[in-house]
Parts: structure tokens; sequence; C-alpha cells
């Protein structure tokens, strides 16, 4: 899947790079409404939707004042959130993080700016649990090996049946 990637600086001299980008949870597809886990009504679709929450999520941290700070540290912050009555983003929770407290307050202050998910293609909404991951790096290399990371943890989480999160980043 391609990665939409969004650059900014945190200092005048490193290039940094922050990054919400996909791994779609495949094994959600496969599960049971009436045991309260999500039913994805379109594979397609929700590859789409993805997508679009991940560059809405990218834009919301390109256009965080914070990003530019020397302050954020390298690393991956994963926010799980629900929907709320309104359809945005509520209930958000830091449930990992090897970044510092400034990365995961631009994180969820980004989750926070995804506005109204309730577009999202599963037939339970109202009950899905989701997680953005976000890499926070100062440069390309450093990037790929959080985001190998990220890939790793996802595809362990598919091993163990932990598929109860639609995900957006990493």
């Amino acid at each position: 899947m391609t990665i939409t990637k969004t650059l900014f600086s945190k200092t005048a001299a490193i290039p940094a790079i922050a990054l919400a980008a996909m791994v779609p949870f495949a094994g959600i597809a496969h599960a049971d409404e009436a045991a309260g886990d999500i039913i994805v009504t379109s594979q397609a679709e929700m590859a789409a939707w993805q997508k679009g929450a991940t560059v809405s999520l990218n834009r919301s941290l390109a256009h965080s004042s914070d990003v530019r700070s020397a302050a954020i540290s390298d690393g991956i912050v994963q926010i799980a959130f629900e929907m709320g009555a309104d359809g945005e983003p509520t209930n958000l929770e830091v449930v990992s993080s090897d970044a510092n407290w400034v990365a995961e307050r631009v994180a969820k202050r980004a989750v926070r700016r995804l506005g109204d998910i309730s577009d999202v293609p599963v037939a339970n909404a109202k009950d899905a649990r989701f997680l953005a991951n976000i890499v926070f790096a100062d440069n390309v290399e450093e990037h790929a090996e959080l985001m190998s990371e990220v890939k790793k943890s996802m595809g362990k989480a598919l091993a163990s049946g932990e598929s109860g999160y639609i995900v957006i980043g990493g």
C-alpha cells in the first residue's frame, strides 16, 4: 500500500517525518457481528476509508505548530479511540508509546482533528474501536526502522487474534 508522508522540520538542519500510514487489520473482515466484533461491509471501501483517514491525520500533523519543535522525540505513538455520537473521535487513549509526552500530545491532537468518521464502512460503527499508529522520525532510515516495528506489532496482533481495532497509521 502506498504511504502518505508528511514532512516537516524539527530543527532547521534535520528533516523529520511524522507519518500516519495504514496497515489494515485483515482479520476484522471475518469477525462475528453477534459477538460484538467488527463486520467490514467491503474491503475495498475500508481500504479507501483508511487511506482518506490517514490523509486527514497527516494533514493535521503537518498543520500542528508543535511538530516543528525540537522537543519531539523519535518514536511510535499508538492512540486508541472510539466514535462519539457526533461521529467524531472520542475517548482517546495512548495505548503504547516510545516517544515523549510532546509527541503524544501532537498525536492526540491530530486524532481529535480527524473530524467526522461516521462514514467508516462497517456494519456496527458505533461499537468500533480504532487505532492510530503515528511515527515520528528524524530521518528516512529511522522512519523505515520504526515502520518495520509497527508492521511487526500489527502482524503479531493478527496472529494472536487481537483484531478488534480498525487501524489507521503504521
